[in-house]
């Protein structure tokens, strides 16, 4: 019945799965839609997925059902914000709006409790020490580049993983780096030397060990690549899956389940792979039902 319900939903909007999110009161909140003009939709008491009046690109729960939601605050709007609401994206506030013509907040990222960062269009990084009630730009990475997806790999450092704005001036994917909290941020590691790349996925496998997932331009751009940590001027990347990103990941037991699609404008779909060797091969599932891209 869930699969069905989730079906049902997907069916009638495009839903982010990377960016589900679960309130405390046990409701799903995610945005869908097309682009930056996408909006909040939450799970009813049946469970099914609804839009909200809300327009946003990102959303980040907090305690309770306070969310923090980022993007336009209107379809017609050319100009985004960032917004508090305490009822679980049924109403919200502006706290801050972004500078003129920066219309998409691509992630939102809790560093603790209380510490929170945002990346926009054109490289800007926001930082809230009080929850999201206030704001501040901590650094522009790039004009060229924006954080697509921060990640905190080991303690006392934040990783952002980058997308490209402008495909002309894009040059590989690249890790911006912070040990200040999102104080500050450094360029630590060229993943990638050449091409235009988003990363769309990341998580841990170890202290020491991460999967990194990338989309980009071309065909053969998608695939997940392994780090290894050695020092902290030392991080191997290698390719251990080719034509498959993901978006997200779940881990049950010893096994990790990459869930995401391959190339597009295929009929294939999505799909699941699954690893039991700590990220060093993937095998795709071939129960799973794919339909469309």
């Amino acid at each position: 019945a869930a699969i069905a319900t989730l079906e049902a939903a997907v069916a009638s909007a495009t839903l982010d799965l990377a960016a589900l999110r679960v309130l405390d009161s046990g409701t799903l909140v995610t945005v869908g839609g097309a682009g930056p003009n996408s909006r909040i939709y939450r799970t009813d008491s049946a469970g099914w997925f609804e839009p909200s009046t809300l327009w946003a690109s990102a959303v980040l729960p907090l305690a309770g059902t306070q969310l923090v939601i980022g993007g336009l605050p209107s379809s017609s709007a050319l100009t985004g914000v960032l917004q508090r609401s305490s009822d679980g994206g049924l109403s919200a506030v502006t706290v801050y709006t972004l500078a003129s013509g920066i219309a998409t907040v691509h992630d939102l990222f809790e560093v603790r409790s209380g510490t929170l960062l945002a990346s926009t269009s054109s490289g800007g990084i926001l930082r809230s020490i009080n929850a999201g009630s206030s704001w501040a730009v901590t650094q522009t990475i790039s004009g060229a580049y924006h954080v697509r997806r921060f990640f905190q790999p080991r303690s006392g450092t934040l990783w952002g993983a980058t997308g490209y704005d402008n495909a002309a001036l894009a040059n590989g994917l690249n890790l911006w780096e912070s040990t200040d909290g999102g104080v500050s941020w450094l360029p630590r590691h060229r993943v990638l030397q050449t091409g235009d790349y988003h990363a769309n996925g990341m998580v841990s496998l170890s202290g020491s060990e991460w999967l990194l997932a990338t989309v980009g331009g071309g065909i053969g751009q998608r695939g997940v690549l392994r780090a290894k940590y050695t020092s902290p001027s030392s991080i191997s990347w290698v390719w251990v899956q080719s034509g498959a990103s993901f978006s997200h990941t779940v881990r049950t037991g010893s096994q990790h389940l990459l869930f995401g699609w391959q190339e597009p404008n295929t009929i294939e779909g999505g799909t699941i792979w699954r690893s039991v060797d700590q990220g060093s091969s993937w095998q795709e599932d071939a129960r799973v039902a794919k339909q469309g891209n």
